[in-house]
Protein backbone atom coordinates (compact mmCIF):
# COMPACT_ATOMS: atom_id res chain seq x y z
CA UNK A 1 0.00 0.00 0.00
CA UNK A 2 1.07 3.53 -0.58
CA UNK A 3 0.18 4.74 2.90
CA UNK A 4 -0.69 3.06 6.15
CA UNK A 5 -0.26 -0.53 7.22
CA UNK A 6 -3.65 -1.64 8.50
CA UNK A 7 -6.33 -1.03 5.88
CA UNK A 8 -6.91 0.02 2.28
CA UNK A 9 -8.26 3.18 0.66
CA UNK A 10 -10.92 1.07 -1.08
CA UNK A 11 -12.29 -0.26 2.22
CA UNK A 12 -12.44 3.24 3.73
CA UNK A 13 -14.25 4.57 0.65
CA UNK A 14 -16.84 1.81 0.93
CA UNK A 15 -17.44 2.38 4.66
CA UNK A 16 -17.71 6.16 4.28
CA UNK A 17 -19.94 5.93 1.16
CA UNK A 18 -17.46 7.79 -1.04
CA UNK A 19 -16.71 5.09 -3.60
CA UNK A 20 -14.91 5.98 -6.80
CA UNK A 21 -16.94 6.25 -10.01
CA UNK A 22 -15.58 4.86 -13.26
CA UNK A 23 -15.80 6.84 -16.49
CA UNK A 24 -15.10 5.11 -19.81
CA UNK A 25 -14.68 6.79 -23.18
CA UNK A 26 -15.43 10.38 -22.15
CA UNK A 27 -14.88 12.85 -24.97
CA UNK A 28 -12.34 15.43 -23.75
CA UNK A 29 -11.73 17.31 -26.99
CA UNK A 30 -10.61 17.26 -30.59
CA UNK A 31 -6.97 17.37 -31.66
CA UNK A 32 -5.65 20.40 -33.55
CA UNK A 33 -2.06 19.35 -34.07
CA UNK A 34 -0.63 21.59 -31.32
CA UNK A 35 -2.66 21.28 -28.10
CA UNK A 36 -1.38 18.79 -25.50
CA UNK A 37 -3.50 19.84 -22.51
CA UNK A 38 -7.04 18.53 -22.05
CA UNK A 39 -9.54 18.58 -19.16
CA UNK A 40 -11.92 15.88 -18.01
CA UNK A 41 -15.45 16.67 -16.82
CA UNK A 42 -15.27 15.04 -13.37
CA UNK A 43 -12.64 15.42 -10.68
CA UNK A 44 -10.71 14.92 -8.46
CA UNK A 45 -9.15 11.98 -10.23
CA UNK A 46 -8.63 9.05 -7.87
CA UNK A 47 -6.74 5.78 -7.86
CA UNK A 48 -7.68 3.35 -10.63
CA UNK A 49 -5.04 0.62 -10.27
CA UNK A 50 -5.19 -0.07 -6.50
CA UNK A 51 -1.71 1.27 -5.67
CA UNK A 52 -3.28 4.12 -3.66
CA UNK A 53 -1.25 6.88 -5.33
CA UNK A 54 -2.24 9.11 -8.23
CA UNK A 55 0.01 8.84 -11.28
CA UNK A 56 -0.37 8.98 -15.05
CA UNK A 57 -1.12 5.25 -14.88
CA UNK A 58 -4.55 6.07 -13.42
CA UNK A 59 -5.78 7.68 -16.64
CA UNK A 60 -5.91 6.23 -20.15
CA UNK A 61 -6.25 8.67 -23.04
CA UNK A 62 -7.09 7.59 -26.60
CA UNK A 63 -6.67 9.44 -29.88
CA UNK A 64 -9.05 8.01 -32.45
CA UNK A 65 -9.28 4.88 -30.25
CA UNK A 66 -5.54 4.34 -29.89
CA UNK A 67 -3.94 4.74 -26.42
CA UNK A 68 -1.40 7.57 -26.19
CA UNK A 69 1.12 8.57 -23.53
CA UNK A 70 -0.04 10.83 -20.70
CA UNK A 71 2.97 12.77 -19.40
CA UNK A 72 1.33 14.53 -16.42
CA UNK A 73 -1.96 14.90 -14.57
CA UNK A 74 -3.33 17.39 -12.07
CA UNK A 75 -5.81 15.23 -10.18
CA UNK A 76 -7.41 18.11 -8.26
CA UNK A 77 -8.63 19.96 -11.37
CA UNK A 78 -8.83 17.12 -13.90
CA UNK A 79 -6.02 18.41 -16.09
CA UNK A 80 -4.29 15.96 -18.44
CA UNK A 81 -1.09 16.68 -20.34
CA UNK A 82 -0.20 14.43 -23.26
CA UNK A 83 3.33 13.64 -24.41
CA UNK A 84 2.44 14.65 -27.95
CA UNK A 85 -0.24 16.75 -29.61
CA UNK A 86 -3.08 14.78 -31.25
CA UNK A 87 -3.44 15.45 -34.95
CA UNK A 88 -6.06 17.79 -36.37
CA UNK A 89 -9.68 16.64 -36.20
CA UNK A 90 -8.83 13.54 -34.14
CA UNK A 91 -11.16 12.41 -31.34
CA UNK A 92 -9.59 12.51 -27.88
CA UNK A 93 -11.24 10.39 -25.16
CA UNK A 94 -10.31 9.26 -21.65
CA UNK A 95 -10.96 6.48 -19.13
CA UNK A 96 -10.54 7.36 -15.45
CA UNK A 97 -12.04 7.20 -11.96
CA UNK A 98 -13.18 10.10 -9.81
CA UNK A 99 -14.82 10.77 -6.46
CA UNK A 100 -16.08 13.65 -4.35
CA UNK A 101 -13.32 12.78 -1.85
CA UNK A 102 -9.72 12.99 -3.05
CA UNK A 103 -7.13 10.26 -2.61
CA UNK A 104 -5.20 12.64 -0.34
CA UNK A 105 -8.19 12.96 1.99
CA UNK A 106 -8.54 9.18 2.13
CA UNK A 107 -4.82 8.90 2.88
CA UNK A 108 -5.19 11.37 5.76
CA UNK A 109 -8.16 9.39 7.08
CA UNK A 110 -6.21 6.13 7.04
CA UNK A 111 -3.26 7.63 8.91
CA UNK A 112 -5.55 9.25 11.50
CA UNK A 113 -7.47 6.00 11.91
CA UNK A 114 -4.28 4.02 12.49
CA UNK A 115 -2.96 6.47 15.06
CA UNK A 116 -6.32 6.53 16.82
CA UNK A 117 -6.47 2.72 16.96
CA UNK A 118 -2.99 2.59 18.47
CA UNK A 119 -3.94 5.27 20.99
CA UNK A 120 -7.17 3.53 21.99
CA UNK A 121 -5.56 0.12 22.45
CA UNK A 122 -2.08 1.14 23.60
CA UNK A 123 -0.10 -0.91 21.09
CA UNK A 124 0.93 -1.34 17.46
CA UNK A 125 -0.18 -4.11 15.13
CA UNK A 126 2.78 -4.14 12.75
CA UNK A 127 5.62 -6.66 12.94
CA UNK A 128 8.66 -6.63 15.27
CA UNK A 129 8.02 -3.44 17.24
CA UNK A 130 10.77 -2.65 19.75
CA UNK A 131 9.62 -2.00 23.32
CA UNK A 132 11.38 -1.24 26.61
CA UNK A 133 9.57 -1.65 29.94
CA UNK A 134 10.87 -0.30 33.25
CA UNK A 135 9.76 -1.71 36.60
CA UNK A 136 10.38 -1.08 40.28
CA UNK A 137 12.22 -3.88 42.07
CA UNK A 138 10.59 -4.85 45.38
CA UNK A 139 13.07 -7.36 46.73
CA UNK A 140 11.85 -10.21 48.91
CA UNK A 141 9.92 -12.81 46.95
CA UNK A 142 8.66 -10.52 44.16
CA UNK A 143 10.36 -12.17 41.17
CA UNK A 144 7.80 -11.84 38.35
CA UNK A 145 7.36 -8.89 35.96
CA UNK A 146 4.65 -8.97 33.29
CA UNK A 147 5.47 -7.31 29.96
CA UNK A 148 3.15 -4.49 28.96
CA UNK A 149 2.77 -5.04 25.20
CA UNK A 150 1.60 -8.16 23.40
CA UNK A 151 1.89 -10.49 21.64
CA UNK A 152 5.59 -10.73 22.56
CA UNK A 153 7.80 -12.16 19.83
CA UNK A 154 11.17 -12.23 21.57
CA UNK A 155 12.89 -11.01 24.72
CA UNK A 156 15.99 -9.12 23.67
CA UNK A 157 17.72 -7.99 26.88
CA UNK A 158 17.06 -7.93 30.61
CA UNK A 159 18.91 -5.60 32.98
CA UNK A 160 19.04 -4.78 36.69
CA UNK A 161 20.53 -1.65 38.22
CA UNK A 162 22.04 -2.15 41.64
CA UNK A 163 21.33 0.33 44.44
CA UNK A 164 23.50 3.43 44.27
CA UNK A 165 24.72 2.69 40.71
CA UNK A 166 23.87 4.26 37.35
CA UNK A 167 25.05 1.40 35.13
CA UNK A 168 22.87 -1.55 34.14
CA UNK A 169 23.90 -5.16 34.74
CA UNK A 170 22.89 -7.54 31.95
CA UNK A 171 21.02 -10.67 33.04
CA UNK A 172 21.39 -14.17 31.61
CA UNK A 173 18.49 -16.32 30.39
CA UNK A 174 18.10 -19.50 32.44
CA UNK A 175 18.29 -22.69 30.38
CA UNK A 176 17.95 -25.29 33.11
CA UNK A 177 16.92 -25.02 36.73
CA UNK A 178 18.22 -21.46 36.86
CA UNK A 179 20.78 -22.10 39.57
CA UNK A 180 23.59 -20.60 37.49
CA UNK A 181 21.50 -18.05 35.57
CA UNK A 182 19.39 -14.96 36.26
CA UNK A 183 15.87 -15.29 34.81
CA UNK A 184 13.38 -17.31 32.82
CA UNK A 185 11.35 -15.82 30.00
CA UNK A 186 7.77 -16.95 29.43
CA UNK A 187 6.13 -15.88 26.17
CA UNK A 188 2.38 -16.34 25.63
CA UNK A 189 -0.25 -14.45 23.61
CA UNK A 190 -1.43 -12.10 26.33
CA UNK A 191 0.58 -12.38 29.53
CA UNK A 192 4.27 -12.79 28.70
CA UNK A 193 6.50 -12.26 31.70
CA UNK A 194 9.98 -12.49 33.20
CA UNK A 195 10.64 -14.55 36.33
CA UNK A 196 13.94 -13.94 38.07
CA UNK A 197 15.81 -16.68 39.92
CA UNK A 198 16.53 -14.16 42.68
CA UNK A 199 14.23 -11.18 43.22
CA UNK A 200 15.75 -7.89 41.96
CA UNK A 201 16.92 -5.32 44.49
CA UNK A 202 14.32 -2.96 45.84
CA UNK A 203 14.55 0.25 43.82
CA UNK A 204 12.85 2.80 41.58
CA UNK A 205 12.69 1.78 37.87
CA UNK A 206 15.72 -0.46 38.38
CA UNK A 207 14.52 -3.36 36.20
CA UNK A 208 14.70 -2.89 32.43
CA UNK A 209 13.34 -5.37 29.88
CA UNK A 210 13.81 -4.93 26.13
CA UNK A 211 11.71 -7.03 23.75
CA UNK A 212 9.85 -7.08 20.44
CA UNK A 213 6.13 -7.53 19.93
CA UNK A 214 3.69 -7.42 17.04
CA UNK A 215 1.99 -9.42 14.31
CA UNK A 216 3.30 -10.97 11.12
CA UNK A 217 -0.07 -10.04 9.57
CA UNK A 218 -2.59 -7.50 10.82
CA UNK A 219 -5.55 -9.19 12.61
CA UNK A 220 -8.84 -8.85 10.72
CA UNK A 221 -10.57 -7.10 13.62
CA UNK A 222 -7.82 -4.45 13.62
CA UNK A 223 -8.28 -3.93 9.87
CA UNK A 224 -12.00 -3.38 10.53
CA UNK A 225 -11.32 -1.10 13.52
CA UNK A 226 -8.95 1.17 11.58
CA UNK A 227 -11.31 1.22 8.60
CA UNK A 228 -14.22 2.35 10.79
CA UNK A 229 -12.10 5.02 12.49
CA UNK A 230 -10.92 6.29 9.11
CA UNK A 231 -14.51 6.38 7.81
CA UNK A 232 -15.51 8.31 10.95
CA UNK A 233 -12.75 10.80 10.16
CA UNK A 234 -14.19 11.30 6.67
CA UNK A 235 -17.65 12.00 8.08
CA UNK A 236 -16.28 14.53 10.59
CA UNK A 237 -13.65 16.31 8.51
CA UNK A 238 -14.98 16.03 4.95
CA UNK A 239 -18.75 15.72 5.31
CA UNK A 240 -19.16 17.97 8.35
CA UNK A 241 -16.19 20.24 7.63
CA UNK A 242 -14.74 20.01 11.13
CA UNK A 243 -11.01 20.15 11.81
CA UNK A 244 -9.16 17.52 13.80
CA UNK A 245 -5.78 18.68 15.06
CA UNK A 246 -4.87 15.67 17.19
CA UNK A 247 -5.54 11.94 17.27
CA UNK A 248 -8.77 12.12 19.25
CA UNK A 249 -11.38 11.29 16.62
CA UNK A 250 -13.74 9.52 18.95
CA UNK A 251 -14.13 12.50 21.29
CA UNK A 252 -15.34 14.84 18.55
CA UNK A 253 -18.98 15.83 18.94
CA UNK A 254 -20.77 16.85 15.73
CA UNK A 255 -24.40 17.98 15.58
CA UNK A 256 -26.44 17.00 12.50
CA UNK A 257 -30.03 17.78 11.66
CA UNK A 258 -32.81 15.31 12.35
CA UNK A 259 -32.59 12.38 9.99
CA UNK A 260 -29.17 13.37 8.65
CA UNK A 261 -27.45 10.38 6.99
CA UNK A 262 -24.11 11.56 8.43
CA UNK A 263 -25.38 11.46 12.01
CA UNK A 264 -26.84 8.00 11.50
CA UNK A 265 -23.69 6.74 9.82
CA UNK A 266 -21.49 8.12 12.60
CA UNK A 267 -23.56 6.47 15.33
CA UNK A 268 -23.37 3.16 13.49
CA UNK A 269 -19.61 3.49 13.06
CA UNK A 270 -19.07 4.32 16.73
CA UNK A 271 -21.13 1.32 17.77
CA UNK A 272 -19.04 -0.90 15.52
CA UNK A 273 -15.82 0.68 16.83
CA UNK A 274 -16.75 -0.12 20.44
CA UNK A 275 -17.60 -3.70 19.50
CA UNK A 276 -14.24 -4.13 17.74
CA UNK A 277 -12.38 -2.54 20.66
CA UNK A 278 -13.96 -5.17 22.88
CA UNK A 279 -12.39 -7.84 20.66
CA UNK A 280 -9.01 -6.19 20.33
CA UNK A 281 -8.64 -4.83 23.87
CA UNK A 282 -9.07 -1.17 24.70
CA UNK A 283 -7.98 1.60 27.01
CA UNK A 284 -10.89 3.94 26.36
CA UNK A 285 -14.62 3.88 25.63
CA UNK A 286 -15.95 5.56 22.51
CA UNK A 287 -19.09 7.57 23.29
CA UNK A 288 -22.11 7.50 21.02
CA UNK A 289 -23.32 10.91 19.86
Amino acid sequence: MATGSYTTHLKVRELSAHEAISVVGESIGTGNGSATVFYIDNYPIVDANADEVITVADVIVYVDGTPVTVSAIDAAIGKLTLAGAPGSDTAVTADYRYSDVSETAIEDAVLYGESEAESLTGRKYTDANSQTDYFDGHGGTDKTFQLRKFPVQSITNVYIREPGKVSWESQTLATGDGSDDDYWGYITDGDSYIEFVVAPYKGNQNVKIEYTYGYSSVPSEVVDLVSCLAALYIHIVVDAGWSIKSYRLVEQEVAFGEGSPHGTAMRQLKGRINYLLGLVGKWKYVGII
